[in-house]
């Protein structure tokens, strides 16, 4: 796994577009780099993860695999290896939003510690409610 830079906007693009129907533009990404300079990028042949790290607490606020690398712990040690990166960095804690029908991603991220914090309802443009989950680290 390799922390990147800009210069991957449109490797990560096309990973978001095979990950998610509400995807992130190479427009998006690109903002991201260099405009948040909280913002860290992770991807690996098999998916990426994208964090926010800001003093104490970090988020998670993208992570996916590669439908043909899916079930198969690629997701589990990518977010192991960001909420490392994450502590070494000074965060305390790191927090997430996910889906309430995503059961796989809930239970992965229970695995890694998280716990459930509260329901965000409508959190979506769909009207689906989120967790927010929280890790201390």
């Amino acid at each position: 796994m390799m922390l990147v830079d800009d210069k991957k906007a449109n490797v990560l693009a096309n990973f978001e577009s095979q990950c998610f129907l509400d995807a992130w533009t190479k427009e998006q990404i690109e903002s991201e780099f260099q405009n948040n300079p909280f913002f860290h990028a992770w991807m690996t042949k098999e998916g990426y993860a994208f964090v926010w790290e800001a003093y104490e607490q970090a988020e998670l606020v993208r992570i996916g695999i590669l439908p043909t690398y899916r079930k198969q712990g690629y997701a589990h040690r990518l977010l192991i290896e960001c909420m490392v990166h994450a502590k070494q960095a000074g965060c305390e804690t790191m927090t997430l939003e996910v889906r309430v029908s995503n059961i796989p991603a809930i239970r992965l991220y229970e695995m890694c510690g998280f716990i459930k914090s509260h329901c965000s309802k409508h959190h979506y443009q769909d009207g689906e409610d989120a967790w927010i989950m929280i890790c201390e680290l």
